[in-house]
């Protein structure tokens, strides 16, 4: 065989790869796409100062800065008190407020699917409860922890 006869006939055999490559990720993407969901993510973050908790608002569109990727919706943002437990001089634990500081509970809504393990994927990413991720809606960046992960009713 001709040298010239044998690079097309590779070249040819490559592009029929490369088209049933692309034709079965697109299915796979459109199963994926098929089993998501409306999810709500509720993140914590803890002792952050009172001026970055005003940064975060409902109807804000946050990414998941570490990824790059977006990651939701912001539909209820709730800022609570920290409290610091102190003992004094008769052992009592007493509990007295910090200054500044602020816990913010962020519920996120989101599309997402379960997995075989039941575990909630968004965008490639496990959602676990406990596991600390980077946010960023455009005016603040922090760290939050996935305090809960839910379907919506």
């Amino acid at each position: 065989m001709k040298p010239r006869k044998l690079f097309a006939l590779l070249a040819v055999v490559v592009l029929v790869g490369c088209i049933l490559f692309l034709r079965w990720k697109s299915l796979a993407e459109n199963r994926a796409a098929a089993l998501e969901e409306e999810l709500e993510v509720v993140l914590l973050g803890r002792n952050i100062l009172e001026e970055v908790t005003t940064s975060f608002r409902p109807g804000d569109e946050i990414s998941q800065f570490s990824k790059k990727s977006l990651f939701g919706t912001i539909v209820k943002a709730e800022v609570r008190d920290v409290f610091k437990a102190n003992i004094n001089q008769d052992g009592e634990i007493i509990y007295s407020k910090l200054p500044l500081r602020k816990d913010l509970y962020l519920t996120v809504r989101t599309r997402g699917f379960k997995d075989k393990f039941g575990s909630y994927i968004v965008d490639n990413n496990r959602m676990l409860v406990g596991q600390q991720i980077y946010i960023d809606n455009g005016r603040a960046k922090m760290y939050v922890t996935i305090y809960d992960v839910r379907e919506v009713k």
